[in-house]
């Protein structure tokens, strides 16, 4: 599998080497080393699998308060892997890790990210369609997520000019969101913490993908850029 992931590449315009399996490994190195990136979004996984468990037994719960708490919790772990984002873009900048300082950084735009979740939501109802709203949530980190309009067509763009790469990341993700959606019952207590965490791993990828493909980090004041 490495040796096709390390087959499909890229060249950026310095001749930077730039392909799915390095972008894989090195969210791989960074998720080993410190679970605070990951911890929080697949622990609300499981309770969220917990939630969607009590939801089949609707005479034993009250379906209107679990579905409110799942909501919740969604939106919650949809937060914290933003969180976990705002991490890897730290590691790659400079090698730290600051988990306030992301969380601060997530909470001051929270309504424009709001926005680019709801809009992943209506872009990824078509399966193809998946690639273009995780790298909408990358460039929503990397650069201002209120500039949802420039973001999206850098998305689109990255899409064009890599698609191999950008395609196997998403078909990552693609199969993590089927596993959690065919699998019912107590299995779902592994699979849907286990998807989460191999969404993060993916998110982490595109994360490197974006930043060496854009050269994020080789000058300070790119064009668009933001510290937030």
């Amino acid at each position: 599998m490495d040796k096709f992931l390390s087959g499909v590449y890229f060249m950026s315009s310095n001749d930077r080497r730039v392909d799915a399996a390095s972008a894989l490994k090195w969210s791989m190195d960074n998720l080993m080393k410190d679970n605070v990136i990951w911890l929080y979004p697949v622990g609300l996984s499981f309770v969220n699998a917990i939630l969607l468990l009590m939801l089949a037994r609707p005479n034993e719960f009250s379906i209107t308060i679990v579905f409110l708490l799942s909501l919740i919790v969604s939106i919650a772990i949809f937060i914290f892997m933003l969180i976990s984002a705002k991490m890897f873009v730290q590691i790659y900048k400079d090698g730290s890790l600051n988990f306030e300082s992301a969380k601060n950084e997530v909470m001051s735009n929270i309504g424009s990210y709001l926005l680019v979740g709801i809009l992943g939501l209506v872009i990824s109802i078509l399966v193809i369609t998946v690639p273009i709203t995780l790298l909408l949530i990358v460039y929503s980190v990397f650069y201002p997520p209120n500039e949802i309009g420039k973001n999206l067509d850098r998305s689109i763009k990255m899409l064009t000019n890599n698609f191999s790469n950008v395609a196997l990341l998403a078909i990552l993700a693609i199969v993590s969101g089927l596993l959690m959606a065919l699998t019912r019952g107590l299995i779902d207590l592994i699979i849907d913490p286990l998807a989460t965490f191999i969404n993060i791993l993916v998110l982490g990828g595109f994360t490197y993908l974006v930043a060496e493909s854009e050269h994020i980090g080789d000058t300070k004041d790119m064009e668009g850029f933001s510290e937030q």
